[in-house]
This record gives structure tokens, sequence and C-alpha cells, in this order.
């Protein structure tokens, strides 16, 4: 899927808009991911997966999945990332072929490792906000 038109101009910049490209595509990629987090069925999303959704619909302006992870981390009034520990303690020292060849096993059996995120404000079944439920 190709990015969306934002606007006249090379990088949608558009006349009179008063944003520069970057900072219109910094929020453009934060609303885009607050939006794929409110679409989903839980409110919990694993950080690759929604890197994943955004580099589909966005392209290079998604950037990296560790990138999208600063981001989201440093605006804690739209996003909550969780981190959670590797899919085995001391796995860290094996070898990087079998490390991956492990997690791509555990990815395909359904459990994806890394950070979670949620968009700050999504209710829980019990209706607190996740900041709340988990204080």
């Amino acid at each position: 899927m190709q990015p969306k038109d934002r606007g006249a101009g090379p990088r949608g910049g558009g006349a009179g808009g008063g944003r520069n490209a970057s900072a219109e595509a910094e929020g453009g990629l934060e609303a885009r991911a607050v939006a794929l987090l409110r679409e989903r069925d839980g409110p919990l999303a694993p950080l690759s997966e929604l890197h994943r959704s955004l580099a589909a619909e966005l392209g290079d302006e998604a950037g990296d999945a560790a990138g999208l992870h600063r981001r989201l981390a440093a605006r804690p009034d739209l996003f909550l990332v969780l981190e959670r520990a590797g899919p085995l303690l001391g796995c860290e020292s094996w070898p990087a072929a079998e490390r991956a060849a492990y997690e791509a096993a555990l990815r395909e059996a359904g459990w994806e490792g890394g950070a979670l995120v949620v968009a700050a404000g999504a209710a829980s079944p019990a209706g607190d906000s996740p900041a709340t439920t988990l204080a």
C-alpha cells in the first residue's frame, strides 16, 4: 500500500500549513498508531505488529521498529509501552541464528516477544485505563 497523499508539494507541506514535512509525518504516524491500536479487538498490541502495520501503510515514514519504540515511549500522553522479558532466561547468550530461529518458532505458535503498546486512555474490560490497572 502506498503512503497517503498529504497535500501539495513533494512531502505534503502544502502552502500555508505552517508545519514542516517532518513534523507532519511524525504527527501522522502517531495519529495512525493510535487509530490502529483503537481498531484492534483487544487494547494491547505487540510493538512489532504495530510497526509492520504502519510500515505497510506509510512505507519509509514508519522508520524502523527501534525508532518507533523510542517515539511511542516518549509520548506517555498517547501511549503506554510495556516491556516484556525475552522468551527464555539466558537465551541472550545463544548464537544469534539459534535465538532468531527460536523466536520465529514462538511467533509461529502465536507468542510475540518484545514490547507491548496500548493507546493511553484505552479502557480495560473493568472500565479502568491500563495505567490505573497496572499501578
